[in-house]
C-alpha cells in the first residue's frame, strides 16, 4: 500500500482494518473474487491509479512512525492542564498543577 498499488487482499483478521472495499483496495473472500479483482485492475488503468493514490494515503494517515509519534503526543498533551513537569535541577518530579495553573502552596 505504500508503494501506491492497488491491492488485493483477503476479507480476514487484521486486514479488514487496513483496506477498505473499493476504497483503496478489494477485500475478496474465494479465489473467484480475487481472479474477478485482478482482471478489473489490469483492465482499468484509472481504476489502479485511484486506489493506489489511496492505499498511500491511508498508509500515511493511520500506519507510519510519524502519525503514532503524533497520537502519543496528543495523549500526553491531555494531562498537561493537570500535571507539569519539575525542572530536572528540582528533581524532575511530576506535580499536580490545578486548573489555573497555581500550584499549592507547600505548608512550612
Amino acid at each position: 500500500m505504500w508503494k501506491g498499488t492497488a491491492v488485493i487482499g483477503g476479507d480476514c483478521g487484521g486486514i479488514r482494518h487496513q483496506i477498505e472495499d473499493g476504497r483503496n483496495g478489494f477485500l475478496v473472500s474465494s479465489v473467484a473474487q480475487a481472479a474477478e479483482r485482478i482482471v478489473e485492475l489490469v483492465r482499468d488503468a484509472d481504476l489502479r491509479r485511484r486506489l493506489g493514490e489511496a492505499a498511500r494515503e491511508t498508509v500515511r494517515a493511520r500506519f507510519l512512525m510519524s502519525r503514532l509519534a503524533e497520537q502519543y503526543l496528543d495523549l500526553f498533551a491531555a494531562f498537561e492542564p493537570r500535571y507539569a513537569l519539575n525542572h530536572p535541577r528540582g528533581g524532575g518530579r511530576l506535580e499536580y498543577v490545578p486548573p489555573g495553573g497555581r500550584r499549592p502552596e507547600k505548608a512550612g
